[in-house]
Order: structure tokens, then C-alpha cells, then sequence
């Protein structure tokens, strides 16, 4: 069943909101471009104090979002082709650990890691390049740097260092993701899938895999916490790791804490402010909540042979999903576009007085 050819015609009116909820809901990674695009890309290249800072902060914002993006959509094809070549599929069911589960999941995930890490130092050689700015100090408070010739050596300088470290790291992650996709193409599956006793070291090995594995039937989603551990640490933890100055580190590090808190805790608030209506629903339509859950294709089935009464509750519990899932993102895409944004700008500002007062006494 597709979203656009049956779905539809039976979520009728709800059809463009649906498509959109569903999607956020079956594979979590649009969730994660949604509130990385209006929640992180825009506010950070919207409200600058520099128009250095705004082509500075687009360079590894929409980087960051279109490299990982484009990179997972080309690799997920690459990746499909190599697994229905060599006869190996990938279970739909991600508690099921299956050979090709692992190494689809090495295969994306390692270099799409290693290239979220390495994108700020092309924005620092970038910038280098453009303006000759190599400080972040610089780069908020000031324009281009005069091009002299300390200058510019100091930026060809900065300019190799960063390129040599960024391609370093995709060169790594590339060659790790070979090495895991070769490595569990060949591994013998008693080893790698067969019982293994309780406790051994063998049966942790592969609860541990089964975890690392991405979701979805395809193998290729990034639920909640896996955008956190897969996305969010290599973005930011790079980003600080190419910090031009300490005033770049605490901007980042403050960035990289409020992205991990709202990404998931107005998730849980309003979880719990809605749990009882919830629970309403799945009483009422167990089948429309296989696990507790909410399946949009199973509310479409059932919708279809229902009474209109039936129908009229199907629309109800359909709406209250929809607007629990949007506001999820509304409110998570809020909070994380203002607020860090402005308080690093009034820490920031704080921290260059109090270094520049040091600096004349």
C-alpha cells in the first residue's frame, strides 16, 4: 500500500496533513531534515551579526543537511544494488538482526559520520579563502581581513590544515564503511546470526549490532535517537573540534546541548500531556494500534470496511494523531530556532568585553 495511491482517497480531507504526519512518523529521518532545516539552518543563517557569520553558518548548515541527504540517497541506491546483486536482503523487521541490516548500516553510516564531522573544517578553509578571517572573533565583529601578505600566507596555512583534516576524515569513514560491509558479507552467519548462549560474549556482540542497526524496513531510517548518535554528536561534536577560537567552542557546545534536549524532550512532554486521550483511542481501536502504536495503514484498513459511525471515530483518533505529531515538531522546531541563537549572541557579546578589558589592563 503507498501513501499517494491508496492512502488518499481514504484519509480524504486529512490527505495532505496525513501524508505529511505519516512520513515524519514511518521513517524519522524526515523528522530530523524538518527541524534541521526551519529549527537549525535558517535561524543560524538568518540571525547573525555579520554577513561573514551568515555565508559562514549557510556554508556548513545547508552543507550539512544537503551532503547528508544527497549522501544517504545515493548510498541507500548504491548500497541496494550491491545487497540485490549479491543476493542478500534486508529483513523488514530491524528486531530481527539480518546480514543485510549490518551492512547496509555500515555502509551509511560510516561515511555519512565521518562526513558530518568533516564539513566544518571546509567551512573553515572556506571562509579562509573568502574573507581571510581564520578567527571567529574576527568573524563576528569585523569584515573582511585586509589582504596582506601575512594575511593571506596565514590563510593558505589555515586553508591546508582544514582541507587535509576534512578529507582525512571522509577518506576513514569511507574506508571503515567498506571494511564492515566486506567484513559481514563474509562472516559466518552461526557466528553472526545463529543462537548464541545468554551471556557470551558472542550473544552480547549481537545485541549489540541489533541495536547499532538503523530502522526501518529498508534499513535506512534514523529514529529519535539514532539522528542523536548518527547526526547530532558527529555534527557538533565537529563543529567544536574545528572551532577556530574559544569563543566558537562555548557558542558550539551550548548549540550541541539544546539541539540534544529539544530534539527529544518536548517529544516526551507532550507524550505524557496526551497519554490519557491516548489510551482512549487504543481501547477503543486496538486494531488501528498494533503494539500500542499508531499505524496509519492499519486506521486505512479498517476505515475501509467500517460503518460510518465507526468512521466518524476513525476520523477523530486520525485528527488527534496528526495534530499530536505536529505539534511535536512545531513546538520542538521553536524552541530550537530562537532560543540557542540569541543567547549565544548576548553570551558572546559578554565574553569579547570581558576580553577585551583583559587585553587593555
Amino acid at each position: 500500500m503507498t501513501a499517494t495511491g491508496q492512502i488518499q482517497p481514504v484519509f480524504g480531507g486529512f490527505g495532505t496533513v496525513t501524508r505529511l504526519c505519516r512520513l515524519v512518523t514511518e521513517d524519522r529521518t524526515w523528522k530530523a531534515l524538518g527541524v534541521e532545516v526551519l529549527g537549525i539552518n535558517l535561524p543560524k543563517c538568518v540571525i547573525t551579526r555579520t554577513w561573514n557569520e551568515t555565508l559562514d553558518a549557510g556554508t556548513v548548515e545547508f552543507g550539512n543537511t544537503l551532503g547528508f541527504f544527497g549522501g544517504l540517497y545515493v548510498l541507500n541506491a548504491m548500497v541496494d544494488k550491491t545487497l540485490k546483486r549479491l543476493r542478500i536482503p534486508v529483513h523488514p523487521d530491524p528486531k530481527i538482526l539480518s546480514r543485510g541490516r549490518i551492512m547496509k548500516s555500515f555502509a551509511l553510516v560510516s561515511p555519512l559520520f565521518a562526513f558530518m564531522f568533516a564539513v566544518p573544517y571546509f567551512r573553515n578553509a572556506l571562509t579562509a579563502w573568502r574573507s581571510g578571517t581564520t578567527d571567529f572573533r574576527n568573524l563576528i565583529s569585523k569584515g573582511d581581513q585586509a589582504k596582506t601578505a601575512l594575511v593571506e600566507a596565514k590563510s593558505r596555512q589555515h586553508m591546508r590544515h582544514n582541507l587535509k583534516k576534512g578529507l582525512g576524515f571522509i577518506a576513514a569513514g569511507v574506508a571503515l564503511g567498506l571494511a564492515g560491509f566486506v567484513f559481514f558479507a563474509s562472516a559466518p552467519a552461526r557466528v553472526l546470526l545463529g543462537k548464541a548462549k545468554p551471556g557470551t560474549w558472542l550473544q552480547k556482540g549481537q545485541s549489540v549490532l541489533k541495536a547499532a542497526c538503523l530502522r526501518g524496513k529498508d534499513g535506512k531510517s534514523y529514529d529519535d535517537y539514532y539522528a542523536l548518535a548518527y547526526w547530532g554528536v558527529p555534527c557538533y561534536t565537529g563543529l567544536i573540534a574545528a572551532s577556530r577560537d574559544p569563543f566558537e567552542v562555548k557558542e558550539q557546545a551550548l548549540k550541541m546541548l539544546n539541539f540534544h534536549f529539544m530534539y527529544l524532550v518536548p517529544n516526551k512532554i507532550i507524550q505524557s500531556a496526551v497519554k490519557n486521550s491516548q489510551q482512549a483511542y487504543i481501547r477503543r481501536f486496538p486494531q488501528v494500534y498494533p503494539g500500542k502504536v499508531f499505524s496509519y495503514g492499519q486506521w486505512a484498513q479498517v476505515h475501509r470496511t467500517a460503518s460510518q459511525a465507526i468512521k466518524s471515530g476513525l476520523a477523530k483518533a486520525l485528527r488527534f494523531e496528526n495534530t499530536r505529531i505536529l505539534t511535536d515538531l512545531g513546538v520542538t522546531t521553536a524552541l530550537m530556532a530562537v532560543f540557542p541563537t540569541v543567547l549565544n549572541i548576548y553570551l558572546t557579546q559578554k565574553r569579547i568585553e570581558r576580553a577585551r578589558m583583559l587585553e587593555r589592563s
